[in-house]
């Protein structure tokens, strides 16, 4: 990865269990989708509301971006990333959409609608300056919980190789740090940027490898916080990375690039 590699990369114990094989020696694929000649003009959409481009699945809008010169008909590892408070999937489609890699990167929309007369959306309602911590170790999973069975089942519905990577940047970064640790049975590795984990769920360790980056700049979601979450978790002998950067809370072109390696190291785990 690049920048300043804080963290050691530890071997999970149970790494080899989330790797599929099949008996080539490759990735095994998800059952081949079948034309039901109901979604428009991609044959290889088998599910409702699935179709080229993204649609509505599980009740989430999403797009669905091909990258890396694939065939969006390919089985192709699939990316599920999650964009941060006040971005929508337009945003983070347009951040991704350089990624070097063959990967299918899906992007849903956050569950609501900003408010106040602010652009973008967010992943939960709410906001508690006097128990932040404590807020936040209630609103995380429940995003997850709520995001759950999209993330389950949508990789169904398209070519997919495995199970998907999560991603997320800030908010949305929460949610992918998250996933790592209560649904880590859907999902292969979690990539977020700019996020950290409130001590209640400490205990909630990952059961996917983890690697992460974050800007030293960062004063939106303060990069010690994540400094020492990823310590305690490296400390425990988990499979969790921390990249750091020079850069602060957005996605710069420094923080993306270091982003695209983070992503490019799960590829290569999965």
């Amino acid at each position: 990865m690049g920048g300043l590699a804080l963290l050691t990369i530890f071997v999970l114990v149970a790494a080899g269990s989330r790797k599929r094989s099949s008996s080539s020696g490759g990735a095994s694929s998800r059952p081949q989708p079948q034309d039901n000649g109901d979604n428009g003009d991609n044959e290889l959409r088998i599910c409702e509301g699935v179709y080229l481009d993204g649609g509505t699945f599980e009740g989430m809008e999403y797009l669905e971006i091909v990258t890396g010169g694939a065939d969006p008909d390919e089985y192709l590892p699939m990316i599920i990333a999650l964009h941060g408070l006040g971005q929508d999937k337009e945003y983070l489609a347009d951040k991704l959409s350089d990624f070097p890699l063959p990967a299918r990167i899906i992007i849903p929309d956050a569950f609501y609608d900003r408010g106040d007369g602010l652009d973008g959306r967010k992943w939960w309602k709410g906001y508690s300056p006097q128990g932040f911590q404590a807020f936040l170790a209630e609103a995380i999973p429940a995003a997850s919980d709520k995001l759950a069975a999209f993330v389950a089942e949508l990789p169904d519905c398209v070519p997919t190789i495995g199970d998907p990577i999560i991603a997320g940047h800030s908010q949305g970064g929460y949610v992918a740090l998250d996933f790592a640790a209560s649904w880590p049975e859907l999902v292969s590795a979690s990539v977020p940027s700019a996020a950290w984990r409130p001590e209640a769920l400490w205990d909630i360790e990952p059961g996917v490898p983890v690697f992460a980056i974050h800007g030293t700049k960062d004063d939106g979601v303060p990069y010690d916080r994540s400094l020492d979450y990823y310590q305690e978790m490296s400390d425990r002998g988990l499979d969790v990375y921390l990249d750091s950067t020079s850069g602060a809370h957005s996605l710069s072109s420094t923080n993306l690039a270091a982003w695209y390696d983070a992503l490019a190291d799960a590829l290569e785990y999965a």
